[in-house]
């Protein structure tokens, strides 16, 4: 290998792959994959598997992977459903209980990350809409009354000023 290529390579810690495309196709291994693999790791650099397919979980692809003949661990491979549970984690710490809408594969990921899942429960789903809709509507009485109040006020007032007006000539 040239020097100076050795010496770009060398400055290489981590490589983050694409699956489905990049190292195979559907359930065929590309036959450069294991050697890349092999020589990536002779080289001190650590790798990783993306995807952007949420509907299989990591266990799901840590077996397909395993099945090709690549030994993977669950933290070498990121998908865009360990991306939500990532977000909700922390942007919505306190969420515990979601209405998940996907295959089985997914939804088994947010639980396994203590997520516990409400889509069986679409009744409960449909009276946790109605009264976030109660509620909407609730705020949208108040925000009139206000704004009528508002106008009573504001009337008030010119009429306090006529009626000191009157009082002054």
């Amino acid at each position: 290998m040239e020097l100076q290529l050795k010496e770009k390579l060398a400055k290489i810690k981590h490589v983050a792959l694409d699956m489905d495309g990049t190292i195979y196709m559907g359930t065929h291994l590309f036959p450069f994959t294991i050697p890349f693999l092999e020589k990536l790791t002779s080289m001190g650099i650590t790798y990783s598997f993306l995807t952007n397919n949420p509907s299989k979980s990591i266990d799901d692809y840590l077996l397909k992977l395993k099945k090709m003949g690549i030994n993977a661990t669950e933290e070498e491979i990121y998908n865009t459903t360990i991306a939500t549970i990532d977000y909700i984690k922390a942007h919505y710490p306190s969420a515990k209980r979601l209405f998940l809408l996907g295959t089985p594969s997914m939804i088994s990921q947010f639980e396994k990350a203590g997520f516990i899942s409400t889509a069986d429960d679409a009744e409960e789903f449909k009276k946790k809409l109605q009264e976030l809709e109660d509620c909407a509507n609730d705020n949208k009485n108040v925000e009139r009354r206000i704004r009528e109040s508002q106008a009573k006020l504001k009337w008030l007032e010119e009429i306090q000023i006529k009626t000191k007006a009157i009082l002054d000539i």
